[in-house]
């Protein structure tokens, strides 16, 4: 088949609307993610309302949808090899990525005008527009450049300040917010590392050394004792060996983003401002979760799906706190970032994918 006929084709497939191949494109589970680093941002300066909330989200999901699919497209050869049970559309040649580059493209600059013809201060429509630049870099470099989880990161800090600087002026709440979406969207990245780690792809991960073995290689290893080939410990399962210096760096990040959660609320506390038992009890609680969620994803026998699961488990957590962070300063508005992305991303895992913690990525 010639490459005209296989993108008349493919095109002819878009236009049948294969919703299924084109939300797995997109990414769309994570779509209200994109939008909580906006709605975090404004609500650092401002309360939102009904209004700004559905004008921030869509832009969010707009932007989201420009990303994550471009980010299909570029990463379509490298997905088309891994062979590592991942569904990928356009790898897979579902979906046409000459059509998906356009739609990405299209809803970037859909996500600039709603931005440029809403009330929101121009300044955040330029930040938006520039935070195109780490958002390009991740997706033409995220297997090639070991440190890509710097692009990506510095995105969604620029995604945070956006959406401040829709409400007004950045505030210290603000730059502690960017802390935190920054660690986040860090080591989630290193996650996905982890449950590619069969690929060939640079990362921090395999900078700081993390590896695959055998299991009788890892015995060995750690015992430095020859096991015997039938000693029922040695079997062809794939085990993953973390350096101390990376699990030190896990550690020291997300206790670090665990700090500046709670910062936030006892800067409220400090001030004189008193919080129920029951918020109280529930922040803690969320705490309690968030580490021993932390480790959960650092898996010893190499399970693919145990990674995704207990990745999700523990970035649930993360949405969970943060919206618990910010809810002195509206509730409403923390409820909405508690709310919304959580609830959409099992959901839509639920109808789309393997399970509702378990997206086809």
């Amino acid at each position: 088949m010639s490459n005209v006929e296989t993108e008349s084709t493919l095109n002819g497939t878009f236009s049948k609307c294969n919703v299924v191949m084109w939300i797995k494109t997109m990414r769309l589970q994570t779509a209200l993610v994109t939008s909580l680093t906006l709605w975090a941002g404004y609500i650092s300066v401002s309360p939102l309302n009904i209004k700004s909330a559905l004008l921030i989200g869509v832009i969010g999901v707009a932007y989201h949808i420009f990303g994550f699919t471009l980010n299909e497209v570029k990463d379509r050869e490298y997905d088309a090899t891994i062979g590592n049970g991942s569904k990928h559309p356009i790898a897979d040649g579902k979906v046409s990525p000459l059509t998906a580059r356009k739609v990405a493209w299209g809803s970037y600059f859909l996500a600039i005008l709603i931005s440029l013809v809403s009330n929101f201060r121009a300044v955040g429509t330029i930040v938006l527009i520039l935070s195109v630049i780490p958002a390009y870099a991740y997706n033409n470099y995220s297997k090639t450049h070991w440190w890509s989880n710097i692009y990506l990161s510095t995105w969604a800090s620029m995604m945070v300040v956006t959406g401040s600087l829709y409400a007004g002026t950045p505030t210290n709440i603000t730059w502690v917010v960017v802390g935190i979406i920054a660690i986040q969207i860090f080591v989630q990245v290193m996650q996905g590392d982890l449950k590619d780690l069969t690929g060939a792809e640079e990362s921090v991960c395999r900078t700081l050394g993390v590896d695959l073995s055998t299991a009788d290689e890892y015995v060995n290893y750690k015992t430095d004792i020859e096991m015997p080939s039938e000693d029922p410990i040695i079997g062809d399962n794939t085990v993953i060996t973390y350096t101390n210096v990376f699990t030190v760096f896990i550690y020291l990040l997300k206790f670090t983003q665990l700090g500046l959660l709670i910062f936030i609320p006892y800067t409220f506390w400090e001030a004189g401002s008193n919080f129920s038992i029951m918020y109280t009890a529930i922040f803690f609680f969320s705490v309690i979760t968030f580490v021993t969620t932390l480790s959960g994803f650092m898996v010893l026998v190499y399970n693919r799906d145990k990674i995704k699961k207990y990745s999700s488990m523990h970035e649930l957590t993360n949405i969970a706190l943060l919206g618990l962070a910010l809810y002195p300063i509206h509730q409403y508005s923390s409820l909405l970032i508690i709310a919304a992305p959580i609830s959409w991303f099992i959901l839509t895992n639920k109808i789309i994918h393997s399970g509702s913690l378990n997206p086809d990525v």
